[in-house]
C-alpha cells in the first residue's frame, strides 16, 4: 500500500536508509584543507556559550582542519559548523 501524505512517504524513505556514516550527503562533509573566511566582525552568539567559544575558533583558524584541531583541544563542538555557513556566519570554500 502506497503511502497516502507526505510523513508516510518520508517516514517509508528513512526506513530504507541505513543509518551509516555513508548514508551522509556529500555536501555536509567538509574536507580539512577547506579555507574558511568569517563574514561578521562580532561573534554572533551569545557571550559565555559553547557556541560562541566554538565561534571564537573560526577566527584563529585558516582553514576548517585547524579548526578542528583546536576544537579537539578546547572541547568546543565540531557539528557548529553547518549550521554558522547556513546562518551566512561563514564561508567554507576548497
Amino acid at each position: 500500500m502506497p503511502p497516502t501524505n507526505a510523513a508516510q512517504a518520508k517516514a517509508a524513505a528513512s526506513a530504507d536508509t541505513p543509518n551509516t556514516e555513508s548514508s551522509v550527503p556529500a555536501h555536509q562533509i567538509i574536507p580539512n584543507d577547506a579555507k574558511i573566511t568569517v563574514l561578521v566582525k562580532a561573534n554572533p552568539r551569545r557571550t559565555g556559550t559553547l557556541a560562541a567559544r566554538t565561534f571564537a575558533l573560526f577566527y584563529k583558524a585558516k582553514t576548517v582542519g585547524e579548526w578542528r584541531k583546536l576544537c579537539r583541544r578546547t572541547n568546543a563542538d565540531v557539528g557548529y559548523i553547518h549550521a554558522d555557513i547556513r546562518e551566512g556566519y561563514i564561508k567554507v570554500s576548497e
